[in-house]
Formats: structure tokens, C-alpha cells, sequence
């Protein structure tokens, strides 16, 4: 009997998920510090990454693996080959920054907001190096970086130190909460009684609000939404010939 649950328990083991992760981010944002903080507890000398660093992070039972993407200029065209099948985003940003260089990494997390491959991924923003004196609160880049425009995306934002791991694993807490939600509601949307197939339907939080339109969405006599009046007009106007002919040869 031992034997048998011990086998069972091997087979479940190999069935646990892992997700994929990307931490991206400008170079000297604190990336790969973050990734061996979260994967050593150890604070090691880094060197710019050229290329990636993988490794495998677990927390609160979520195994996670997590890719640290190097965040020169000349790399950052690369960091798409990454995205495939990655199911959140860690995008670092280095706080205590003042000068022009938090813009390009405004335009850097924009950029990979609206990518195909990570339409379905959440977003977790550190805000790093906030044990420093010039350092920006997490209030200060929420407003900067503009998160709350972010409407296809789940995300939040952890003011972190990477080199003492304050705030470290409550963005991980987050994440991994956010994570397993998604995989239980991913599990429960395709199975249903006797196998059926069932479709979630789209949370209240995530539906289009009157904001999200156009002026052309907005616009009764749009291409898109005028349609059925201006068939509806030409209708009423038929009819009214009609009757009027008719009237005519009545006379």
C-alpha cells in the first residue's frame, strides 16, 4: 500500500505546473540581483547579462521559472523570442532614476503590454532601489508609468530592495496568488459536467467601459454602429413612398 501511494505521489509531483516568467527591465535596474535574491536568498556580484539567466524559483508551493532578460539598448529587440508561453511579467525599474532614462523604460513596458504573446499575462512592476534617498515611492511610478491606463492587463506595483529583499515576496505573494487563480479558472473554464465543454464568461472588471470607445464607436451614424439606423431610415422611407403612390391611384 506504501508503495502505491508513493507512486501516485511521484506521478502527481511530475504534473505540477511551472510557469513561465520574464524579468525584464532597462540594464542596471536590479534584475538579475532580484533573480538570485529570489532563487539563492543570496546577494550575488552581477555582471551585465548578456543574453538570458534562467533559473527555477519556488514560493508557497508555486514553482515558477524565471527568465532574466539582459536590458541594454541592443538587447531589447531580442526580448520578444522570450515571450512565448510566459504567463506573468516582472518588470523592474530602477527608482532612485531622475533622468530621461525612465521614459525609454516607460515606452520599453508599453511596448510589451501590447504584444501578442502576452496578452494574457499579469504584470508585477518592482519599483527598485527605494533605500535610496532620491528614490520615488511606488505612488510616484504608478503616476509616471501611467499603470492605471492599463486596462488588459492584471498588475501591481512593490516598492523593493533588491540587495536586502524588502518587498520581494510580497510581489511574489501577488503573483503566485494571481497565477493560481488563473490556472484554477483556466481548468474550470474547459471542463464541465460529463466533459462538456464550457466557456468562461469575462469578468466584470475586464468589460468595456464607455471610456474605452471611440469617437467613431461613439458615433450613431459610424460605419460600425449607424448601420442598422440608416437601413432603418431607408425602410420608413420606402414605406412612405409606397403609400403615398398608392394614395395617388386611389385619386
Amino acid at each position: 500500500m506504501g508503495m502505491i501511494f508513493t507512486t501516485l505521489w511521484q506521478k502527481l509531483q511530475r504534473k505540477d505546473k511551472e510557469y513561465k516568467i520574464i524579468i525584464v527591465g532597462l540594464h542596471n535596474a536590479g534584475k538579475t540581483t532580484i533573480l538570485y535574491k529570489l532563487a539563492l536568498n543570496e546577494v550575488i556580484v552581477t555582471q551585465p547579462t548578456i543574453g538570458s539567466n534562467v533559473e527555477e524559483v519556488s514560493h508557497r508551493n508555486v514553482k515558477l521559472q524565471v527568465w532574466d532578460l539582459g536590458g541594454q539598448e541592443n538587447l531589447r529587440s531580442a526580448w520578444d523570442a522570450y515571450y512565448q508561453g510566459a504567463e506573468a511579467v516582472i518588470y523592474v525599474v530602477d527608482a532612485a532614476d531622475d533622468s530621461q532614462q525612465s521614459l525609454v523604460s516607460k515606452m520599453e513596458f508599453f511596448n510589451l503590454l501590447i504584444h501578442n504573446d502576452l496578452k494574457d499575462a499579469v504584470i508585477l512592476v518592482f519599483a527598485n532601489k527605494i533605500d535610496l534617498p532620491t528614490a520615488m515611492n511606488a505612488a510616484q511610478i504608478t503616476e509616471l508609468f501611467s499603470l492605471h491606463e492599463i486596462k488588459n492587463h492584471e498588475w501591481f506595483i512593490q516598492g523593493c530592495c533588491a540587495l536586502t529583499g524588502e518587498g520581494l515576496e510580497d510581489g511574489l505573494n501577488w503573483l503566485t496568488s494571481k497565477l493560481s487563480q488563473k490556472h484554477k479558472l483556466k481548468a474550470s473554464s474547459t471542463s464541465g459536467k460529463d466533459g462538456a465543454y464550457v466557456t468562461k464568461l469575462p469578468d466584470h472588471d475586464k468589460r468595456a467601459k464607455l471610456t474605452d470607445l471611440t469617437m467613431e464607436d461613439q458615433d450613431p451614424r459610424s460605419s460600425r454602429n449607424g448601420k442598422e439606423i440608416i437601413d432603418l431610415e431607408s425602410s420608413q422611407r420606402s414605406i412612405k413612398n409606397k403609400k403615398y403612390y398608392h394614395e395617388e391611384e386611389k385619386q
